[in-house]
């Protein structure tokens, strides 16, 4: 992503029928670089396409870039012809310096990426993913128990999310939001985030610049320092869970045929990028939600009459009743819509020629899926701005965006929506939520109060009261929890034992 830092010249599509128009200030040799590097350049975006149509092309020297703000149009592009739209520009920092070009999320589309590919697919496969449900209903009651005592629920989403990626790759849970292994995990991620922000590195516009020695960059030792960093830190998890009595992904990809063609150093970003590609992203998307029910408490109104009309108040909600619940669903997919956190999906590059109702694009051309403004065309919802669930009911067959689009779509994306399930059913089920504050003063949180990092939106900081909704509810939080102790070798042999009835 960080390639858009070459601009020399950027140029506009006014409309798919053929109108060139030129973005204003541009700058000689970088073109619109300091546009991409401002903070809110993914907002503005938006106003680009709503001015100029679905297609955005940069002009990069003999490369082209490609921002897409359309769905139907990314899904001709990316998913259709994906044969040829699904390999990624060469990215010099986050790929070449810190991952020795091995990060399973940026390598180009062929053998290597085919065989990482299948070693995830083989326990993040839909089938697979409904084994870790069982783990998902542990994992998403600990945090209602800690909530009970803790409001800070940004550090207990992120606990939800890293325990369970850690319990099912290594077969260890972490249950202390406090636990040291979620801060050096959040490091490594954090690094790689920051290491693919569009417009931010000169060395990917400049790729020479990688032979600066150490010394002259510090960029290139912070590098170096997230790469063995990510390699010892996840070098010594695999290790341990080759080693535990409880099944994991790590026993179960050694036990595949063909493995042995995927090298050590390439089953570190296996197992890494699972948890760098979902663990900010998860714990972003939960405080979201908490602002979407704090901002239209209506909303949340719905959603509580519809679990008291199907479960009462007498038993936490599970994954059985998931299909009884059309509110619920539809509220979590308007979470995702409402605010797209990925708002600039990861880059795809083009292996081929290829053109598009007219126009021609050369090899190479780098394509982004400008996912922000798919979400708020208003030529594709009615009132994109508003929060409005019921959307997803009345035209059940509309797609999200958030996940990405064709074959590098993110492999995670049944765990992930299983995981915002339970959590946000039960939070809704046993909570009361209020304040927004967002300063000392009483300032209420506002629907627009983000941060850009790289070409994520992040909400700022607010506090949330969440409210036990009654005694009752307390007392069957801290039953079922005492009734779990030591259940989880059992739940991970179970998963493992229906998972290898795939492979039998």
């Amino acid at each position: 992503m960080s390639a858009l830092a070459a601009v020399i010249s950027l140029i506009i599509l006014g409309t798919l029928a053929g109108c060139y128009r030129t973005l204003t200030s541009p700058l000689p040799l970088i073109g619109n670089l300091h546009q991409l590097q401002c903070r809110g350049w993914v907002r503005q975006s938006r106003e680009w396409h709503k001015k100029y149509g679905p297609l955005v092309t940069l002009k990069l020297g003999q490369r082209t870039a490609v921002l897409i703000g359309n769905q139907e149009v990314a899904n001709e592009l990316l998913g259709k012809r994906g044969r040829i739209y699904s390999s990624r520009p060469h990215l010099t920092l986050a790929f070449e310096i810190m991952s020795k070009c091995d990060h399973t999320l940026f390598l180009p589309y062929g053998p290597k990426w085919r065989a990482h590919n299948r070693l995830h697919m083989s326990f993040l496969n839909p089938r697979a993913v409904r084994q870790y449900r069982a783990i998902q209903e542990l994992e998403s009651l600990e945090t209602l128990h800690q909530l009970l005592t803790d409001d800070n629920h940004e550090r207990l989403f992120k606990r939800f999310q890293t325990s369970l990626i850690h319990t099912l790759a290594y077969g260890t849970r972490i249950t202390d939001a406090k636990d040291s292994r979620i801060k050096e995990l959040e490091e490594v991620a954090r690094g790689f985030l920051e290491a693919v922000a569009t417009g931010d590195w000169w060395v990917d516009s400049f790729p020479i610049l990688k032979h600066v020695p150490s010394c002259f960059a510090s960029w290139k030792r912070y590098a170096d320092r997230i790469h063995w960093k990510t390699v010892k830190m996840n070098g010594a998890n695999i290790s341990a869970a080759e080693k535990g009595a409880s099944w994991n992904w790590v026993k179960h990809v050694r036990g595949l045929k063909g493995v042995e063609t995927v090298s050590e150093h390439e089953l570190v970003f296996v197992f890494g990028s699972i948890y760098q590609a979902g663990v900010d992203i998860m714990t972003s998307s939960l405080r979201l939600f908490l602002m979407a029910c704090i901002l239209h408490p209506e909303a949340v109104s719905a959603a509580q009459e519809e679990l008291q009309r199907v479960l009462g108040n007498n038993r936490l909600p599970n994954f059985k009743d998931m299909d009884n619940l059309p509110f619920i669903d539809a509220f979590i997919k308007e979470v995702l819509r409402w605010r797209p956190l990925a708002a600039i999906g990861a880059p795809h590059s083009l292996t081929e020629e290829d053109s598009y109702l007219g126009f021609v694009f050369p090899k190479d051309t780098i394509i982004l899926a400008n996912q922000f403004a798919m979400d708020m065309d208003r030529n594709a919802w009615s009132e994109p701005e508003l929060f409005r669930p019921e959307r997803w009911i009345e035209n059940p067959t509309r797609t999200l965006s958030s996940f990405g689009f064709g074959r590098r779509k993110c492999v995670g994306q049944y765990m992930a929506m299983d995981s915002l399930y339970i959590m946000i059913t039960r939070i809704l089920w046993a909570y009361d939520i209020k304040g927004g504050y967002k300063d000392s003063e009483g300032s209420r949180i506002g629907p627009w109060d983000f941060v850009e990092e790289g070409n994520v939106l992040i909400p700022k900081p607010f506090h949330v009261d969440l409210r036990i909704r009654d005694e009752q509810r307390r007392g069957i939080i801290q039953s079922a929890l005492a009734a779990t102790e030591g259940s989880i070798d059992h739940l991970l042999a179970e998963c493992g034992r229906e998972i290898s009835k795939c492979f039998s």
